[in-house]
């Protein structure tokens, strides 16, 4: 389960997290959970990483909260964080707050709740608890220790969203309803990244729309299956995407589940290509278990050979260890770095991959630029700087800048191409670094990266950037 950063706060939250509005229900009766069906999702979904569970006062009439109550006892209440809600419905008077929230904590049977919203708001009940001094109660609550931290969901406008988030300074959290249907709906798009940029945590509920987006009519169903795309996945690589980070792929294996490891090596040693890539190794265990296989094979046939990561299940990298003495180029971002070396410095991590003994190791660090290593040389090499309209594609775009630079160079291996010259090596990644920034200035994934575009970019920021190349110091 990958993992991000929550806001301002110092702790990682699982990118899917647990929402228990609409658990199995008895005899379609939705007071009644089916609690062994439930607690079977929701164990299962904490045991594989989620660690972020969403609930409210009046999700099952309640029984939500109790039932959460008595299954997260113990070892699961250890592992995850709970957020719950106070909706302005449920309040009659400013006496209603401790009331409810002490009802709540008993119900979920805690002694504090992690991260607790004001629930569905839209201008009036948001008037209506502010003008109650709800935000004064709830540092009070914080103070006490009943409360970890404040935040609020949403249901209404642009200019209110704004309004509530600038009405408070130490905001947490907001949770709006997005997807790929409603960018433009509530808080939509500019409401998330209005919020962002002043720190706050954005979760998302309704990605499917309450499941609507997985069962459309028949002819947006047809629609799809012409495309040979799923609604499901098409939410969840949308979701996904984070500002200014590569996006986190979650995709259906499709074609690639048939991929046969002789046709491969049969086909390299007939066709004796120049340069091997591997991308997104660690989906699949076809690819992970032979990864060795394929690239000490490709090294055979005299092939370079470049290998792209993503983090595998449980994070288990023993096939990207094994398979490293045949590797020419790593690339990953920051958050694989971090699970391949256990650090958190990349830095340091860059240190460490370089010990695996490949050659040339590229850490992506999104709008911060990248780190590199070439021969134990480290370098940190700063941004292009671009508009980012969409993330995805821009570690898929710096690859291929990889591959046509390298593909230029005239010679066998790699030290033969970049001829161990500072200059061949500066513009080689400076080539990849153009075009994956270049990819994240238009929608879809590679729309922006035409190589009249790269060569302008290049043209206008490379001497800058060039300026800006930092040498590490290496021990």
């Amino acid at each position: 389960m990958r993992k991000r950063k929550f806001g301002k706060l110092d702790w990682e939250v699982s990118v899917l997290g647990f929402g228990a509005m609409r658990l199995p229900v008895v005899n379609g009766d939705y007071n009644r959970i089916d609690e062994l069906k439930a607690t079977r999702i929701l164990h299962y979904a904490i045991d594989h990483g989620v660690n972020y569970v969403d609930t409210a006062w009046m999700y099952h009439d309640g029984n939500s909260e109790r039932f959460l109550g008595r299954v997260l006892k113990n070892i699961y209440r250890e592992k995850v964080k709970i957020a719950t809600k106070l909706h302005y419905h449920a309040v009659e008077t400013p006496g209603d707050f401790d009331k409810i929230l002490h009802e709540q904590l008993k119900r979920l049977q805690t002694d504090h709740i992690d991260m607790y919203l004001l629930h569905g708001l839209f201008q009036a009940g948001w008037h209506k608890l502010r003008d109650w001094n709800v935000l004064h109660w709830a540092e009070k609550a914080m103070a006490d220790g009943y409360i970890g931290h404040l935040g609020f969901s949403f249901h209404d406008s642009f200019t209110v969203f704004k309004e509530i988030v600038d009405a408070y300074d130490n905001w947490a959290m907001c949770q709006i309803q997005y997807n790929f249907l409603d960018e433009n709906v509530q808080a939509g798009t500019k409401g998330l990244h209005y919020a962002a940029d002043k720190g706050l945590a954005i979760v998302v509920m309704e990605p499917l729309r309450g499941g609507h987006l997985a069962h459309p009519p028949q002819e947006i169903k047809e629609i799809w299956d012409r495309n040979k795309r799923n609604p499901v996945n098409t939410a969840k690589i949308f979701m996904l995407k984070v500002k200014g980070e590569e996006p986190r792929y979650y995709l259906d294996e499709g074609a690639n589940a048939q991929i046969n490891i002789e046709f491969i090596t049969r086909s390299m040693k007939k066709s004796r290509p120049v340069i091997f890539y591997s991308g997104e190794s660690g989906h699949l265990a076809l690819i992970m278990g032979n990864l060795k296989k394929l690239v000490r094979s490709a090294k055979q046939t005299g092939c370079l050979t470049i290998v792209d990561t993503v983090i595998p299940p449980q994070g288990n990298w023993n096939f990207l260890y094994q398979a490293a003495p045949f590797i020419d180029f790593l690339k990953c971002n920051q958050y694989e770095a971090q699970s391949i070396t256990g650090k958190t410095d990349m830095k340091a991590a860059l240190a460490a991959l370089e010990k695996l003994g490949i050659p040339l190791t590229v850490v992506s660090l999104a709008k911060n630029g990248l780190l590199f290593s070439y021969n134990n040389l480290r370098y940190k090499v700063p941004p292009f700087k671009v508009r980012n309209i969409d993330s995805a594609g821009a570690g898929d775009a710096f690859n291929a800048g990889i591959i046509i630079k390298l593909a230029q160079w005239q010679g066998g291996s790699l030290q033969e191409r970049l001829k161990d010259s500072e200059a061949r090596l500066f513009d080689t990644i400076l080539f990849a670094a153009a075009s994956g920034a270049q990819a994240v200035t238009a929608r879809g994934c590679l729309a922006g990266v035409e190589r009249s575009a790269v060569l302008k970019l290049l043209g206008e920021q490379a001497e800058k950037v060039m300026a800006g190349i930092e040498r590490l110091l290496t021990r």
